[in-house]
């Protein structure tokens, strides 16, 4: 293996070496607890409150799902970030010796949440400690630059999404977009729902209630002229009409039996 090569971004930004990312990626790197970290020298890394005009990669060790994300620090109080094939604007800051930032969430009930992270340096791997996490799962690589192509791509899909604002594709389902309410029937103290119909990118999704209250994406969201058709993440099949600013139809659940549905809107797509 090659000797990796250290530089300094902005006084705190190390970049790990192409051979040592490819080692992490390989889970030759293990999580190490934030104690464990300290015991073996790690250096913990002051929160970034600087630096502009570098892309972060991050990447999962030790993890049933491997996993990674791309972001580009803009400035010290904002980055790109890549998720789902989308790039969004985010905000971040320092708080103490930890860096925070908001966190993106397909739940429309959850758009604002944030985390906190440490980071620490241990030899030649950065070392990112997530708030509330059990072990540091993550390693980070810190290259100078837009070098994942964010802002290009920013650009693209806001002209993108412009043209798709103007087009009859969204003309024809801008009626279903915003929240709506109601019940189940016949009712029961749990057959409170929510229906949140979103555009996300150039699609329309749906979002629906369980019984608990929280909303999770449907496996399929159909809007038509007058229609909505989901299928809920449990596999239940709703099928919706519009009558004024109500919607009404069914629920049918993955055994068979059938509810009544009746919705109305509570907050119309700005």
């Amino acid at each position: 293996m090659g000797k990796d090569r250290h530089a300094e971004l902005s006084g705190v930004a190390v970049i790990l070496g192409g051979a040592l990312w490819a080692a992490a990626a390989s889970a030759q790197v293990k999580p190490l607890t934030e104690k464990e970290l300290i015991a073996q020298g790690a250096r913990l890394v002051p929160p970034d409150t600087t630096g502009a005009d570098y892309t972060l990669y991050t990447i999962g060790i030790g993890l049933n799902n491997q996993t990674g994300a791309v972001n580009y620090i803009l400035d010290p109080r904002s980055y790109l970030a890549e998720r789902d094939g989308r790039v969004y604007r985010m905000v971040r800051w320092a708080d103490g010796d930890r860096m925070c930032s908001e966190v993106w969430r397909r739940d429309p009930s959850m758009t604002r949440q944030h985390v906190c992270r440490k980071f620490y340096d241990l030899g030649q791997v950065r070392y990112m400690c997530v708030e509330n996490d059990k072990a540091c799962n993550w390693v980070v690589r810190i290259v100078p630059g837009d070098a994942a192509g964010l802002l290009a791509a920013e650009r693209a899909q806001e002209k993108a999404d412009a043209a798709y604002a103007e087009s009859p594709a969204f003309n024809a389902v801008r009626w279903a977009l915003g929240s709506w309410e109601g019940w189940l029937s016949p009712r029961s103290a749990d057959s409170f729902r929510f229906l949140a119909v979103r555009v996300e990118g150039r699609s329309v999704a749906c979002y629906w209630s369980t019984k608990s209250g929280q909303m999770t994406p449907s496996k399929g969201c159909s809007v038509g002229p007058e229609t909505i058709a989901l299928t809920t993440s449990a596999g239940s099949e709703v099928k919706l009409r519009r009558a004024a600013d109500r919607l009404t139809g069914s629920l049918q659940g993955p055994s068979g039996t059938t509810w009544a549905v009746d919705l109305r809107r509570v907050e119309a797509a700005r």
